[in-house]
């Protein structure tokens, strides 16, 4: 539905499609009853073009394509680091005898780490980044232990 303005007043019209030709019908001066004609006018296949909503289906439908591709390309990605930084990803608190094994050496957690909560005191782990523990490029092993209790294992590649 569209409004044509002559002079000072507004028309009401709708484009009606049937087969290869178009025709323009006039719905009315007030929106109310353009609205009333548009309902008792019959099958809404006449009063919508086909390409419009062909267009709009093709559109969403590439959309939900691209979104689907975009977290499935994340989902196997999230493994790569594409940025050289490793974090290691550890959400338990740890007591301060804790300690880390890279590749079978035992390494002290650095002190800056050591956070005072509760009347104790825990290791915060989210801040290990393991640049800050300097070692060469390639492969490593790097284990968490609290204790003799293992709590964290993982393989970084720098």
């Amino acid at each position: 539905m569209h409004r044509k303005r002559v002079g000072n007043r507004y028309y009401y019209y709708t484009t009606v499609r049937r087969g290869k030709s178009t025709k323009s019908v006039y719905l009315g001066v007030t929106r109310s009853t353009a609205l009333k004609k548009i309902k008792n006018m019959g099958s809404k296949k006449e009063l919508f073009s086909f390409n419009r909503t062909k267009r709009f289906v093709f559109c969403f439908l590439f959309f939900v394509f691209l979104s689907m591709l975009f977290f499935l390309v994340m989902y196997f990605m999230k493994d790569i680091n594409i940025t050289g930084r490793v974090v290691l990803d550890v959400d338990d608190k740890l007591s301060t005898n804790a300690y880390m094994v890279i590749d079978g050496e035992r390494y002290e957690i650095p002190i800056e780490l050591i956070k005072a909560e509760n009347g104790g005191w825990y290791y915060n782990l989210n801040e290990i980044d393991v640049g800050d523990l300097r070692l060469e490029e390639g492969v490593h092993l790097i284990e968490i232990y609290d204790g003799n209790r293992l709590v964290y294992s993982d393989v970084v590649v720098i």
